[in-house]
C-alpha cells in the first residue's frame, strides 16, 4: 500500500449511520493513498468497534479515548497517531465529495505558503445552501462561518484567502499544525478552529478557501445542550481575544471589544444572559493561563499589526453559526 498523502481524523461519539456515511465517503475518495483515523470518543471499545466492524479497508483504524473529551482532545490525539504530510478533520455528521482529498492535496501543492485549506461546506439537508465558506473574525473578536445560509450562487470565483477553516471539514499542512501546537484543548469545542487559524495567521501562514474541496454537513446533530454550546462560545470568544490580539489592536479597539462581549452571542438557540455571564466568568477564571499562552504567541508573531487588522472583517453577521 502506498504511503498516505493525507490523514483524515474523525472524532466520534458514534451516531452510527452518519458516522458510517462519513467513513464511506473517505474510503471512496478518487485519491486512494490516504489514511482514516476514527477516534472513539468515550464509548466502550467493543461497542465502538462493532459499529464499523464490516469495514475491512486497511486504511481505516480506530483509536479510543477512555472518556468523552468533546472535540479538541480527540482531534489532537488522532493527528498525533497519524502519519501523512497533510492532516484533516471531519465531523462525524459530515461527508466528503469523492474528489475532496485530491483537490485538497492539489491546493497545498500549488500554494506552498498555505498552512491550511478550507472546504466549501454545503448544508446536507439543502444542498443549494452554504454551511461554511471558511471562518472569519471581526475587529472585536467575534467569529462566525462565512456565507452561512447563503445560496451557492453567492460564491463566485476560485481559490481565495479566508481567515481560518471550519473544523467541520478542515485540512492542514502537518508542519504548520505542529508549528502552532495543534488545537488548544482548554477550548474543549467551538472557536478552536478560529483560535488555531489566528495563531497560523500570526506566523504568516495563509488559509485558502478552495470551492472544489466540497463537503456536506447535516449540522445541529451533535448531542450537546444548546446552553452548554453557548457557554463555550461565550468563554472561548474571550480567550481568543486574550491570546491572539496584539497589544496595539487591543488598545485601539478596547471599548468596542468590551461592548461586543457584554451582549450574548446571537445563536439560533441557547443564547441567554445566564450563559453570557457564566461564560465570561469561566473565561476570567483561567485568564492567567491564557495570558501565559499569549506571551509565547505574541513573541513569535511574524505578521505586522496593520496586515493583521486588514484581515479582520469590520462586522459580524447577525447570527453566529459555528
Amino acid at each position: 500500500m502506498a504511503p498516505a498523502r493525507i490523514s483524515i481524523v474523525i472524532p466520534s461519539s458514534f451516531r452510527t449511520e452518519m458516522l458510517r456515511r462519513s467513513v464511506r465517503s473517505v474510503l471512496d475518495q478518487t485519491m486512494p493513498d490516504l489514511e482514516l483515523v476514527v477516534v472513539n470518543n468515550g464509548r466502550a471499545a467493543d461497542v465502538a468497534a462493532s459499529m464499523l466492524g464490516d469495514f475491512s479497508d486497511p486504511r481505516l483504524r480506530m483509536v479510543s479515548l477512555r472518556r468523552n473529551s468533546f472535540f479538541c482532545a480527540p482531534v489532537n490525539y488522532g493527528v498525533s497517531v497519524s502519519t501523512a504530510p497533510y492532516v484533516a478533520t471531519l465531523n462525524d455528521d459530515a461527508y466528503l465529495d469523492s474528489h475532496w482529498a485530491e483537490a485538497v492535496v492539489t491546493a497545498f501543492e500549488s500554494n506552498p505558503e498555505a498552512g491550511s485549506v478550507a472546504s466549501l461546506i454545503v448544508q446536507a439537508g439543502d444542498p443549494g445552501l452554504i454551511d461554511s465558506a471558511g471562518s472569519h473574525v471581526d475587529l472585536w473578536g467575534r467569529a462566525s462561518n462565512l456565507l452561512w445560509g447563503s445560496s451557492l450562487d453567492a460564491l463566485s470565483g476560485g481559490v481565495r484567502p479566508v481567515f481560518s477553516v471550519s473544523s467541520c471539514c478542515a485540512a492542514y499542512r502537518r508542519e504548520a499544525w505542529e508549528a502552532v501546537g495543534g488545537l488548544d484543548e482548554d477550548f474543549t469545542a467551538y472557536l478552536e478552529d478560529v483560535d488555531l487559524g489566528f495563531r497560523m495567521q500570526l506566523l504568516g501562514m495563509t488559509c485558502l478557501l478552495d470551492p472544489s474541496c466540497r463537503a456536506y454537513h447535516y449540522g445541529s446533530s451533535t448531542p450537546t445542550p444548546s446552553s452548554y454550546k453557548a457557554f463555550l462560545i461565550e468563554r472561548n470568544h474571550v480567550w481568543n481575544v486574550v491570546k491572539n490580539f496584539p497589544t496595539a489592536l487591543l488598545e485601539r479597539h478596547a471599548l468596542s471589544i468590551m461592548k461586543a462581549n457584554s451582549r450574548p452571542v446571537v445563536l439560533q438557540n441557547g443564547s441567554s444572559v445566564r450563559t453570557l455571564l457564566s461564560g465570561k466568568m469561566a473565561a476570567a477564571a483561567l485568564c492567567r493561563r491564557m495570558l501565559g499562552k499569549r506571551k509565547s504567541i505574541q513573541r513569535s508573531r511574524r505578521i505586522s499589526v496593520a496586515a493583521l487588522e486588514s484581515l479582520l472583517m469590520p462586522m459580524s453577521p447577525p447570527v453566529c453559526k459555528l
